[in-house]
């Protein structure tokens, strides 16, 4: 566990992710703890805060911290809130699930954001988790052949499968 001056620090895995300790979202959060929060996210690709209760009101102003806040392009959000989009899937409920698929969160913005901030009420105990994947590191492990005949390509990401 690494400690900051401010809270603690535990990489969960080898290729990405690691919990935050020893901090409250829902208080009023220094500019430097902002920074270092915000320098741990660029280390280690996804950051997870435990055991945090927040209203709607003190969720978004974490999130403005970093930057501005965008209204999803094709689903609406919370009636008073709209940058929060509520997902809800029952027990009984049978079918899809919202974002079932691999994806990432509207990346086929010409100028996405930073990242997105979920906030997990009652999750499971299992089937209800979000994956994440270092692309970094896929990119970091490939050959080098697979880089130089990768090198120079550009991708097209669309949101035309989903959302139309």
């Amino acid at each position: 566990m690494l400690t900051t001056s401010r809270f603690e620090i535990k990489p969960v895995a080898g290729a990405l992710g690691a919990e935050i300790h020893g901090i409250n979202l829902a208080e009023d959060l220094s500019d430097d703890v902002i920074a270092d929060i915000r320098q741990a996210l660029l280390d280690y690709c996804v950051v997870f805060f435990r055991d945090q209760e927040l209203t709607p009101e003190q969720h978004l102003d974490f999130a403005r911290r970093f930057g501005e806040l965008d209204e999803h392009d094709f689903v609406k959000g919370l009636p008073n809130y709209p940058y929060i989009i509520r997902l809800v899937r029952e027990a009984d409920e049978k079918g899809g699930n919202f974002g079932g698929v691999w994806h990432s969160d509207v990346t086929h913005q010409k100028a996405p954001a930073l990242g997105s901030v979920l906030y997990g009420i009652d999750v499971p105990p299992f089937g209800g988790d979000t994956l994440f994947a270092n692309q970094y590191l896929a990119y970091e492990t490939l050959s080098s052949g697979m880089k130089k005949m990768l090198d120079g390509l550009v991708g097209i990401h669309t949101a035309k499968g989903p959302f139309g």
